[in-house]
């Protein structure tokens, strides 16, 4: 299990997404249990004459709207690093590093070579944000945002779902090291283009009407500013970071992956007998995750452990609830 060299303290967050542009906007619609999904433009298949069922997605609002590819992220990014921007107008300077997880370019082109048209490859080859193009985007976006901080890019993770994780500990290391006293972690990613939801269609990922196991593809843009030794006059947000777990599986589907993540995380820390843990995972509603969760939850077995999904509220976190947990 991969160890931080100290724990680290989230001193601010952005987040823009289907919720809102803005994380106390985004959090108090989750914690109410909203959901803000919608129809796409994206045809699915004609139902009666003169009807068509459209895609539901979880757009962001406003912001993204006639917008494809790069200058979509562009967006996403501009309002997450604005949201962010609020809680780092009143720092004094300090040499902050970005660390950014970034869609994997490998997915768009397996979609390529296996749906796109051949007279439309090379246009749809130009929109996918390679590695060498993202500095450019990132600097624009903080441009556009007006960031009162200057940010050092120190990393781009493009490993897909590990992605976060690797920006994580890339940053715990330029902290502990010293060579960065912020750093900013977050990621940017967007599955609403044409395109991308006829892949998804095509591949029988996508929630229909007549597939109830697939996904709701949506966007979002989220960011977390971390130190190792915050400032006194600043209290920290009511959030530590001193563990991590990440692990490498080929069969996702088995769970074993995700059950030894969940049980380095148990046996290092003996308050997990008391407290839940937390897990917030990327179970979107295929067949294929649903079934790495269970198994996930059957290899670890009960044991002397709880866990909590904290994106399911709590009765007594909803206005007029029971009071009784779940």
């Amino acid at each position: 299990m991969p160890s931080l060299p100290s724990p680290l303290q989230v001193t601010a967050c952005g987040l823009v997404s289907s919720l809102g542009l803005d994380a106390v906007t985004a959090c108090a619609a989750a914690r109410a249990g909203i959901s803000r999904a919608g129809p796409s433009t994206f045809p699915l298949r004609s139902l009666e004459p003169g009807e068509t069922e459209l895609a539901t997605v979880h757009a962001a609002p406003f912001i993204t709207e006639g917008f494809e590819g790069t200058a979509r992220l562009l967006r996403l990014l501009e309002a997450g690093w604005k949201d962010l921007a609020r809680s780092f107008a009143a720092r004094p300077p300090r040499a902050t590093g970005l660390y950014l997880a970034l869609p994997d370019p490998r997915r768009h082109e397996r979609w390529i070579e296996s749906f796109a048209p051949e007279e439309t490859v090379e246009d749809l080859r130009e929109g996918v944000l390679s590695h060498e193009e993202a500095p450019g985007l990132v600097a624009a976006a903080l441009e556009r945002a007006r960031f009162p901080v200057k940010v050092e890019l120190r990393h781009l993770a493009l490993s897909c779902r590990t992605a976060f994780v690797e920006a994580l500990l890339r940053a715990a290391e330029d902290l502990a090291s010293g060579r960065v006293q912020t750093a900013v972690v977050g990621g940017v990613d967007s599955l609403l283009d044409d395109f991308t939801l006829n892949a998804l269609l095509q591949t029988g990922r996508l929630k229909t009407s007549a597939d109830p196991t697939g996904l709701q593809p949506g966007e979002a843009a989220a960011f977390l500013a971390l130190e190792a030794t915050p400032d006194d006059s600043r209290p920290p947000m009511a959030v530590v970071i001193d563990k991590v777990a990440s692990t490498e599986n080929e069969e996702p589907s088995r769970g074993e992956g995700l059950a030894r993540a969940i049980l380095d995380l148990h046996e290092s820390d003996a308050s997990h007998a008391t407290e839940p843990i937390w897990i917030v995972s990327d179970h979107n509603g295929e067949a294929r995750a649903a079934e790495e969760w269970g198994q996930a939850l059957c290899r670890a077995g009960s044991g002397d452990w709880q866990y909590r999904c904290p994106q399911e509220p709590r009765d007594e976190d909803v206005p007029g609830g029971r009071g009784q947990g779940r």
